[in-house]
């Protein structure tokens, strides 16, 4: 009896702590503290992904950890036709995200369904305003990370 409760909580304690499946459905959306939403796993980063598709956001945003996004196809945050920007602040916090992979191919079928598609490529698709200095992104370390594609590229 013992035995069965050590090894289903060794379970379920792992699928708690278990990376981001790649999947948008799996997304967690993080705490938001002092206006900065905190990110502290990868689901988390992918639910910022999500939920920054087609539309242009004005947010705070800060790493609270390192993350490994195990060479899962992600979707850039702002991606679609190019009109949403992303406005604001990203604080790396001195954090590092291993294993980015971003591909404009894997893009465009993540986004067709919403109507959308991966017109620009990035960990951060489309930034700012044209008329206003509106974006900050520091702190943060890409490692080993790929961005591919046959459009516009950029960190």
């Amino acid at each position: 009896m013992n035995k069965f409760v050590l090894i289903a909580g060794l379970f379920f304690a792992g699928q708690a702590f278990a990376a981001w499946s790649g999947e948008y459905a799996d997304t967690l959306q993080p705490q938001k503290v002092d206006g900065y939403y905190q990110i502290t796993n990868e689901n988390e980063l992918a639910w910022i992904s999500a939920t920054f598709a087609g539309n242009t956001k004005n947010e705070k945003v800060k790493f609270m950890a390192d993350l490994d996004m195990g060479g899962k196809a992600f979707v850039p945050i702002c991606a679609g036709k190019g009109t949403p920007k992303f406005q604001g602040v990203f604080d790396g916090n001195g954090q590092t995200i291993k294993n980015l992979y971003i591909d404009s191919d894997s893009s465009k079928v993540k986004l067709r369904k919403n109507g959308d598609f991966g017109q620009n490529q990035g960990f951060i698709a489309v930034i700012g305003n044209e008329k206003k200095n509106d974006f900050t992104l520091k702190n943060i370390t890409l490692k080993d990370a790929v961005i591919n594609g046959d459009v516009e590229l950029s960190c």
